[in-house]
């Protein structure tokens, strides 16, 4: 969740060529070596900007034919197009969603969109794998202020081992509600922070990690209710705590699971009982007094 690694783009020439020649080897798209050069030295603009929106990047300098040619290559990283290879190896770059970290990714998104940077279509360091309610929210906003635009997972740094994603926890109306905030921390700037907040909320995690969460907590469900007629509401607190820190060292110090794990551990009314309302558990019926 939040950050992936950068692709390797060794062989971008290589998909190009690619993506311009049919299977039968003749030539679909011609492209001169000076053209090769300066389609690289867009790419390397790219990474200069950190894939940020830029007017360098528009590559207006190219002629039509070719960035429209670059546009329609998309097409060959499908299933069965001739870079389909390239789809797989971005596919393997993340096991879940990078945004929601809930779903596995299945399509994949333009940081910036083909429509205004169409030379950037098979740049792998423009394309990002999401899952399709993420890719769905994201194509909604249109990027333009950048304090709601999504974070480039490719190239945001953000600190490996300082918390920055915090959570809260309450039961109302018998149901577990839950709130996430990033929070301004060393290495992050507050732009960065606006750009998380905005992500979080666009994709509405906090909504779909609720149902997630039952979907999680259920399994254990009987461990808890044991916990509670074993130990009360310490033992429950304790128990959850060792959960986030299994899920910690299985996620990261900033997915959501192990931040709204320990969020459970710090909400008193859950612990105390409460988690039987949430998860539909029946109480343990009071202690009759001896005869």
């Amino acid at each position: 969740m939040w950050k992936l690694n950068l692709p390797d783009n060794a062989d971008a020439r290589d998909n190009i060529t690619r993506a311009f020649t049919y299977v039968n080897g003749n030539i679909k798209f011609a492209i001169s070596a000076a053209e090769f050069d300066q389609v690289e030295n867009l790419y390397n603009r790219y990474e200069e900007v950190s894939g940020l929106p830029h007017a360098d990047l528009l590559a207006t300098g190219l002629r039509q034919d070719l960035r429209e040619a670059l546009h329609t290559a998309y097409g060959e990283v499908q299933d069965k197009g001739r870079l389909k290879d390239l789809r797989s190896r971005l596919f393997l770059n993340a096991e879940r969603c990078p945004c929601c970290g809930i779903l596995a990714p299945d399509e994949l998104d333009h940081y910036l969109p083909q429509v205004d940077y169409p030379a950037l279509a098979i740049y792998s360091s423009n394309v990002v794998p999401y899952c399709h309610l993420c890719n769905k929210r994201k194509l909604a906003a249109d990027g333009i202020n950048p304090d709601e635009r999504f974070i480039h997972v490719y190239y945001n740094e953000l600190p490996q081992d300082t918390q920055f994603l915090f959570a809260r926890t309450w039961i109302e109306n018998r149901g577990l509600q839950c709130e996430l905030e990033v929070r301004v921390v060393s290495g992050i700037s507050a732009q960065l922070v606006r750009q998380m907040n905005f992500q979080i909320e666009r994709v509405k995690l906090v909504e779909r990690l609720i149902k997630e969460l039952f979907v999680f907590l259920s399994p254990v469900a009987t461990y808890l209710k044991l916990d509670y007629e074993t130990g009360g509401s310490v033992l429950v607190s304790a128990n959850l705590r060792n959960s986030a820190q299994n899920q910690r060292k299985q996620f990261g110090q900033n997915h959501w699971r192990p931040v709204v794990m320990d969020a459970l551990a710090d909400c008193d009314e859950f612990c105390d009982g409460g988690f039987h309302d949430c998860l539909s558990l029946d109480r343990a019926p009071a202690l009759l007094p001896a005869p």
